[in-house]
């Protein structure tokens, strides 16, 4: 007999055929398996040199033994035609059974694990630049440089842009382009470095694919300051048409749109970006201003500013301050759009300031043109979606904060929002397990009031008793509290059962609002947790009686929803003010 006739009596065809189908399938399982449990590298390469050593292992095995039904046995102990019949039979069925797992494996791997994590089309996360600047004063240049490109990329509503927010962990560039792909759902990965020094700057980018690790694109640029516009359009641009995402004459518009005549305003503006110092972005952007007083994107980023500390000191501050505040405010987006009517922030900070005056048409369509004008923006699609949750709107917002969690997959803001879309709602369990998911990726937050005193909400909701004061009792343990935690907390209270810490944190609330402003909103939210609903109907006449920017109107809102289905609130009595709250003409 030939020698490959007795390869093949032997089976040792067979067995390699065998042997490569089992060792396919175990590459392709850990594949999929290794990355997700957070396995380093190196392992994958050590399992596919294993099984590369095997193979000769396993022919040499095939041609001196035989697997009987008594065992392995020796080649020369069994005949040829029990060879053939009884190990030939075998390991047919056994590359049968391979090749089923195989294509088993296939199709749960391309229409189900792939169809869920499939990654965003045309879609980009765009890696902090790397600073070679010598002076280390110079590092805001990066940052600013940064979200600039950010800014431009996201104007364009074909394609997915990674918030900044959730490509900062990658800053250090350890983690391998493939990794970074996955854990943030894209096609392309850029990186890049940057070196600003004097009147020139130098930036290098290339646009990565991370399944081949081949550059899409790249290019370097070296030159004045003066064209650091021009470096951001066309990277944007080259970054577009790398993706073959298609942009509208008006978004090409907005790439060439110069923002400032003033380069020294344009740095101030970098450095507005990236301080940490409130006070020192406020000076940053009224220098930048005080340069170029046309230069629109600093005065919506000083709206932007100017937005937060509206919401955030409206209850320690007197009616005619937070009205000045507000004033101040839209002068800021409102000049920022007359100078440039292609922004999309400005509109969303007029949406929030018309949302806390209970202007409920006018920050629609405010929100909706903002959306029409930075569909990748995640502050207005977070913005947008608180809007459409307090007006009532479940799926809306459930579909915002989902596309905000989407191009901002490690930021806990857009996960949290949901979750707070999904407990007013009433979908308590929808809610508890973003909650758990947020704890299981960031384990520090929950040593944070907010997460547990919203969490013990929602297991309260669920009927979870046990669980909902567990939260409590911790969150009361973390840090003191303010009037509307405790107005809040004390109504959770009494939704568990435990009315007697309901009262409890009651008393603390009357004590803290002798010392401060509350909103009759929390006021409210404080009397129903005691079950006192003729003075919790006062405080909400109150609050339809006096509009205006207010503190409480998230408990007002809650009060309206009443996703626990209190009957104390379903009266009429309720329900009429409810419906007043919002202004629609």
């Amino acid at each position: 007999m030939s020698f490959f006739g007795e390869l093949r009596r032997r089976n040792v065809f067979r067995v390699g055929i065998a042997y490569l189908a089992a060792v396919w399938l175990v590459l392709q399982v850990a594949d999929v398996v290794l990355p997700n449990i957070g396995a380093p590298a190196w392992i994958i390469q050590v399992v596919i040199f294993s099984c590369a050593m095997g193979l000769p292992v396993a022919l040499i095995f095939a041609w001196f033994y035989e697997w009987t039904a008594e065992g392995i046995r020796a080649e020369t102990e069994l005949g040829a035609t029990r060879a053939v019949n009884l190990k030939g039979r075998r390991l047919d069925f056994a590359i049968i059974g391979l090749l089923v797992l195989a294509i088993s494996f296939l199709l749960v791997d391309d229409f189900v694990l792939n169809g869920q994590n499939a990654a965003l089309p045309n879609s980009v996360a765009v890696l902090p630049l790397e600073n070679l600047s010598a002076d280390p004063d110079n590092a805001y240049f990066a940052a600013g440089f940064h979200e600039a490109i950010l800014n431009e990329l996201a104007k364009i509503r074909a394609m997915n842009v990674i918030a900044r927010t959730s490509v900062l962990p990658y800053v250090d560039g350890t983690t391998p382009i493939a990794e970074v792909a996955r854990q943030l759902n894209v096609e392309t990965v850029m990186e890049g470095s940057i070196q600003y020094a004097g009147d020139r700057v130098l930036v290098t980018a290339q646009l990565i694919d991370p399944e081949t690790n081949a550059h899409l694109w790249s290019d370097s640029y070296n030159r004045d300051f003066s064209d650091v516009f021009a470096i951001q359009a066309d990277i944007a641009m080259n970054i577009a048409n790398a993706l073959e995402a298609e942009f509208s004459a008006s978004e090409q518009e907005s790439f060439e749109k110069i923002p400032t005549e003033s380069i020294e305003a344009y740095a101030l503006y970098f450095r507005a970006l990236s301080t940490p110092s409130r006070e020192s972005r406020r000076a940053a952007l009224d220098q930048a201003i005080a340069l170029d007083p046309e230069f629109a994107l600093a005065y919506a980023r000083r709206a932007v500013m100017g937005q937060g500390r509206l919401i955030g000191v409206v209850a320690n501050t007197s009616p005619d301050e937070a009205l000045a505040a507000e004033r101040s405010v839209i002068a800021d987006a409102e000049r920022a759009l007359e100078l440039d009517p292609t922004l999309g922030g400005p509109h969303a900070t007029l949406g929030t300031v018309h949302q806390a005056n209970w202007r409920g048409a006018e920050a629609e369509r405010e929100f909706q043109r903002a959306l029409e004008l930075s569909p990748n923006d995640v502050r207005v699609l977070v913005g947008y979606g608180e809007f459409k949750r307090l007006r009532g709107d479940y799926d809306e917002s459930v579909r915002l904060m989902q596309r905000a969690s989407q191009l901002d997959p490690n930021a806990v803001l857009p996960r949290n929002e949901l979750a707070l879309t999904y407990r007013a709602a009433a979908d308590w369990d929808a809610a508890a397990e973003i909650f758990q998911d947020i704890a299981n990726r960031e384990p520090a937050r929950l040593g944070t009031v907010g997460l547990n005193v919203n969490w013990g909400s929602v297991e309260a909701g669920r009927g979870n008793a046990v669980e909902a004061v567990r939260r409590l009792q911790l969150a009361e343990q973390l840090a003191p509290l303010p009037a509307y935690r405790l107005a809040s907390m004390a109504h959770t209270y009494a939704l568990a059962g435990h009315s007697e810490d309901a009262a409890r944190l009651f008393v603390e609330f009357e004590e803290q609002a002798t010392q401060a402003r509350i909103g009759d909103g929390w006021w409210a939210l404080a009397y129903v947790a005691v079950r006192d609903y003729e003075q919790a109907l006062q405080r909400i006449e109150s609050a339809v009686s006096t509009p205006g920017v207010t503190s409480d109107q998230v408990a007002l809102l809650a009060l309206a929803a009443n996703p626990w289905r209190d009957p104390g609130l379903d009266t009429p009595e309720f329900r009429a003010l409810f419906d007043n709250l919002w202004i629609d003409e």
